[in-house]
């Protein structure tokens, strides 16, 4: 049923392999690294159509980091199809849009891992207003298609990917990568891919996009901004403004409320030398 309309009640053998593909064989695809055994990941489809009996089609996926991926357009043979990590990653991903439509016209917002990890759901409705210039439903909808797209590898091949929205998912994806000649390749690489397919990269959109390349958390959370507000706890305070943030807290100290003692007043009594 891959390429069927999606309902919100209706189940789908399509949409089930993109939430696998999507959630399960996608991150564990990426702990395989170069040098260890390739892994492969088998899905096995129900073909009802058939008159006389049900007919499986077998669909295997595999990782492809030791071995050289086929160069061939991948076909069913005798009920089998062998597919790479991202020509599965990049089908499931555009029945997973589909499913973001509906969900969302239902109120219901989706997020690959991959999204998640870049732009908070917090953040939606400022994200649909600068790229749709709405923040209704299905604005946040279109706007989830969009973020998906991007944030995807070989994302620049769906037709609702953005060229912007991809460069900076891939600045925010290798903010912490000590390597700096790889980080800029990687940069460099998704920007050209983009290039490649006539997607135009927007300068302007990149800066007001930057602002919410959280990390996945909300803005006021951002690393940056928990990293000043940790630094300011470090700064030396002025004495009125310890006093205000302890009183604002319920904490006194002796040192917070210096004490004045008073120096005895002489004696006025009359016997006084007496």
């Amino acid at each position: 049923d891959y390429g069927m309309d999606l309902s919100i009640d209706t189940k789908s053998y399509a949409l089930e392999f993109a939430v696998k593909m999507i959630y399960e064989v996608g991150p564990a695809s990426r702990q395989v690294k170069k040098g260890q055994a390739d892994k492969r990941w088998k899905f096995r489809f129900v073909d009802t159509t058939k008159e006389k009996a049900e007919k499986y089609t077998a669909v295997f996926v595999a990782s492809y980091k030791t071995s050289e991926p086929p160069m061939t357009t991948p076909t069913v043979v005798n009920g089998q199809m062998i597919l790479t990590m991202k020509q599965a990653s990049l089908l499931a991903v555009r029945v997973f849009c589909m499913a973001i439509e509906v969900c969302a016209a239902n109120g219901i917002f989706l997020m690959t891992p991959l999204c998640g990890a870049i732009f908070s759901k917090n953040s939606l409705e400022d994200l649909a207003m600068i790229l749709t210039r709405s923040n209704e439903d299905k604005a946040i909808g279109r706007t989830l298609k969009i973020l998906t797209c991007s944030c995807q590898s070989g994302g620049h091949y769906l037709e609702e990917s953005d060229a912007t929205v991809a460069v900076i998912a891939a600045v925010c994806a290798t903010r912490t990568m000590n390597d700096k000649k790889v980080r800029s390749q990687i940069i460099v690489k998704t920007y050209k891919q983009y290039a490649s397919m006539k997607k135009p990269f927007n300068d302007d959109l990149y800066m007001l996009l930057g602002v919410h390349a959280t990390g996945g958390v909300p803005i006021e959370h951002s690393s940056k901004a928990l990293i000043e507000k940790y630094e300011s706890t470090h700064k030396p305070m002025p004495p009125m403004s310890m006093y205000n943030a302890a009183y604002s807290s319920g904490v006194r100290t002796v040192a917070a409320m210096p004490q004045v003692t008073e120096e005895p007043k002489p004696s006025t009594s009359k016997n006084q030398g007496n």
